[in-house]
């Protein structure tokens, strides 16, 4: 069994089926979705697409906006 998990960080050249379903079949363990840019509704139809796809161990990661450092 593998012990390492790829990450895959979905951003918007990546969003149409045929490359999430080309990230899935190369591998990815979990899809991350970024949440501090663009807007939440635009994310709803990418991660439902992801949801689609997923079997078994896959998963969904979503990164919320958090407070800057300066």
């Amino acid at each position: 069994m593998r012990r390492t998990r790829v990450v895959a960080t979905v951003g918007p050249a990546s969003w149409d089926p045929d490359n999430l379903a080309s990230l899935f079949n190369a591998g990815a363990d979990v899809f991350r979705l970024n949440y501090s840019h663009g807007e939440p509704e635009t994310k709803t139809e990418l991660y439902e697409r992801i949801r689609a796809l997923e079997t078994g161990e896959k998963t969904t990661c979503i990164h919320l906006q958090s407070r800057e450092v300066k």
